[in-house]
C-alpha cells in the first residue's frame, strides 16, 4: 500500500490556509458601514499560512531520528500580493534533526532556497507554503523532505524533496513531480466515490 502522509501533509496545509483566508474577520453590523469594514481587513499584508511545528520520528539503518518541521511567517522576505491586491507575508521554515539524541541537521528554508528552480512570475506571486517529512522517499542513505512553494490560499505550486544524506554534506533538492499525479489520482478517485 502506498503511503500518501506527503501528499495528505501537503492538502492539510491547503486546507490550513483555505482556513486562514476565508474570513476571520469582523461582521459590520446592520448600521455599520461595511466599506470601512472591507478597507480595514484588506490593509497590511497577513499571514499567507498559520504558524505550525510537526515532529516526526523515524529509524534508518541502525540509527533514530526525530525531524522537527517548523513554520512560521517571515517578515523579512518580501510580500507577495494576489490578484485580489491583497498583499501576503511568506513563510520560513526551520529543520532540525537529531540522530540518535544529537543534532545532526540544522537548515533554514525560505523561499530563496528554491530560487533556481522558480520563474520570476512564481518569486513573485508564490510563498514558501510548507515543508514535511517524506518517509515513502526516505531509506538506504537519505532523510527526504517534502516542500511546496505556491500561491497564497490556492495553494497550487512546483513541489520538491530535499534529500538530506546520512553520511551528512549538503542537502540536495530535485523536483518533486509525484505530487501532481498523486492528487489527480486522489481527485479522480474521490469523483468515482462521489458517484456511486
Amino acid at each position: 500500500m502506498k503511503n500518501n502522509t506527503p501528499l495528505l501533509a501537503l492538502l492539510l496545509l491547503a486546507g490550513t490556509c483555505l482556513v486562514a483566508c476565508g474570513g476571520g474577520g469582523t461582521k459590520a453590523d446592520g448600521g455599520a458601514d461595511s466599506t470601512a469594514v472591507a478597507v480595514s481587513e484588506s490593509a497590511g499584508p497577513k499571514p499567507s499560512e498559520q504558524p505550525v511545528t510537526h515532529h516526526y520520528d523515524t529509524n534508518v539503518g541502525k540509527h533514530s531520528y526525530n525531524i522537527s518541521v517548523a513554520r512560521s511567517v517571515d517578515s523579512i522576505a518580501s510580500t507577495v500580493s494576489d490578484d485580489f491586491d491583497q498583499t501576503y507575508y511568506d513563510n520560513v521554515v526551520v529543520v532540525n534533526i537529531s540522530r540518535d539524541g544529537q543534532p545532526f541537521f540544522s537548515h533554514t528554508f525560505r523561499k530563496d532556497t528554491f530560487a533556481d528552480y522558480l520563474d520570476d512570475n512564481q518569486k513573485q506571486t508564490m510563498v514558501l507554503l510548507g515543508m514535511a517529512y517524506d518517509q515513502s522517499m526516505s531509506g538506504g542513505s537519505r532523510l527526504s523532505l517534502t516542500a511546496r512553494v505556491g500561491e497564497p490560499c490556492v495553494g497550487e505550486g512546483p513541489a520538491f524533496l530535499i534529500e538530506v544524506p546520512l553520511s551528512g554534506g549538503a542537502f540536495s533538492i530535485v523536483r518533486d513531480t509525484r505530487v501532481a499525479d498523486e492528487v489527480d489520482a486522489y481527485v479522480t478517485q474521490d469523483d468515482s466515490l462521489s458517484r456511486q
